[in-house]
């Protein structure tokens, strides 16, 4: 089994979420830059959502040999906020292949870095990760208790990665090619 951890590189604009992330560039690595958010204050029975970015090029293409079998599937991404009102708000992550959801993660209320194996949501194959096709997305959310209480401020994310572990679809030689030896099974014979 091999392993290829990928960080995105690029970001693209789009979604339904009600807020945006600030310097979505940030999320490129896991090195304490974040994406930003200032935070909101809810109305009772308010829902919001930050999100409105997909991450992609992750680099797959050359990370995950042709005829690779994948066998597992993690998503990981870092997220913090300073305080919260009422509700306390979650993240999550979803994986996008071609546009369309592949998988979705459940919902965390611990900051931090945050992971899930998303493995069993799809039959993955190698395809699903080409830097063409494959995104992911982190968002935050969080609803109003009916108080009018609720509330965040200086909401941060690290970054996304995705973790694929697989097998090569190259058999290797282990020990070397087999050599065979000719040997006379007759002593002595003069032929």
């Amino acid at each position: 089994m091999s392993v290829a951890t990928q960080f995105p590189a690029t970001e693209t604009f789009g979604g339904t979420e009600t807020d945006t992330w600030v310097s979505p560039e940030n999320v490129h690595a896991d090195d304490g830059i974040n994406a930003t958010f200032a935070g909101w204050s809810l109305a009772p029975s308010e829902l919001r959502t930050l999100g409105n970015y997909y991450w992609g090029t992750f680099g797959f293409d050359s990370a995950l040999p042709g005829g690779a079998t994948i066998t597992q599937v993690v998503v990981e991404w870092e997220w913090n906020y300073a305080s919260a009102g009422g509700q306390v708000p979650t993240s999550s992550a979803a994986l996008y292949v071609s546009g369309a959801l592949a998988a979705f993660t459940g919902q965390y209320d611990t900051t931090g870095v945050t992971s899930e194996d998303v493995t069993s949501q799809r039959a993955w194959v190698r395809a699903d990760f080409l830097d063409a096709v494959f995104e992911a997305k982190a968002i935050v959310t969080q609803i109003d208790d009916g108080s009018g209480g609720g509330s965040v401020t200086d909401v941060t994310l690290d970054y996304v990665k995705v973790i694929v572990t697989y097998t090569s679809g190259t058999p290797s030689l282990k020990h070397g090619p087999t050599v065979i030896r000719r040997q006379s099974i007759f002593r002595g014979a003069n032929f």
